[in-house]
C-alpha cells in the first residue's frame, strides 16, 4: 500500500465532513462548478468517477440520474462511498479493466498522487466509448505551494504535472483537448474527448 492510500485510509472517516467546512467548502464549490460545467452530465449516462474518494462527485452524478461507478485505491474511502449507497470498486485505476463502456470519466483530484500520468490516461481512454469525455481536475494556481505543503506534512507526496505534460499524455492516449477552466485558487479543470479509435 502506498503513502497516499495510507493517508486516505486514515482520513476516510472525517473526509466528507471536513471537506464540507470552510475554507475547503468554498474551494470545493468552485471546483465542482468547473467540473460539472465541463462534464455536462446527462441522465442515464454511464460515468466512472476515478479516484472517487468518499464519493463526492459520484453522489452528485447519481443524483442527476447517471449510472455511476466509483473507483479508488483506498479501501476505507470506498467503504465510505458504499455507506452512501454508491457503487464503487476498490482498485488501482490501471487495474480496473473496463473497456469502452463509459460515456464519461471524471477524475477530480487523483492524478497528483501518481508520478506518471501516462498509464492513467491510457486507462481512461480504454474505458471510454468513442467520443466519450474525460474531465480532469488537477492542482495548480496561486496556492499550489499550500497544497504541496499540506500533503508533505501528512506524509503524502504529490506530483505537480504541468499542463503541457498532461496534454502530451492525453494526446498519446488518443484523447483530444476540448477546453479548460480555472477551478478556484488551487485547481484547473480540463475536458478531453476520446478520438474514434478502434
Amino acid at each position: 500500500m502506498n503513502s497516499s492510500s495510507l493517508y486516505f485510509d486514515r482520513a476516510a472517516g472525517s473526509y466528507a465532513a471536513r471537506s464540507g467546512r470552510w475554507p475547503w467548502s468554498l474551494l470545493r464549490r468552485r471546483e465542482e462548478a468547473a467540473v460539472l460545467e465541463l462534464l455536462a452530465p446527462r441522465a442515464e449516462e454511464r460515468i466512472a468517477d476515478a479516484a472517487c474518494g468518499a464519493g463526492h462527485y459520484a453522489a452528485i452524478l447519481q443524483g442527476r440520474g447517471c449510472d455511476v461507478v466509483g473507483i479508488d485505491r483506498s479501501p476505507a474511502m470506498t467503504g465510505a462511498a458504499k455507506d452512501r449507497g454508491l457503487t464503487v470498486l476498490t482498485a488501482e485505476i490501471t487495474e480496473a479493466g473496463f473497456k469502452k463502456e463509459f460515456d464519461a470519466v471524471v477524475c477530480a483530484g487523483g492524478i497528483e498522487f501518481n508520478t506518471d500520468p501516462v498509464p492513467l490516461f491510457k486507462s481512461f481512454s480504454k474505458w471510454l466509448k468513442p467520443a466519450g469525455r474525460l474531465v480532469l481536475l488537477y492542482p495548480g494556481g496561486a496556492f499550489r505551494f499550500a497544497y504541496e505543503t499540506y500533503h508533505s506534512w501528512t506524509g503524502t507526496p504529490v506530483t505537480f504535472h504541468s499542463g503541457e505534460n498532461l496534454m502530451e499524455a492525453a494526446q498519446g492516449a488518443g484523447l483530444r483537448f476540448v477546453r479548460g477552466l480555472t477551478a478556484g485558487l488551487l485547481a484547473r479543470a480540463v475536458l478531453f474527448e476520446r478520438e474514434a479509435l478502434p
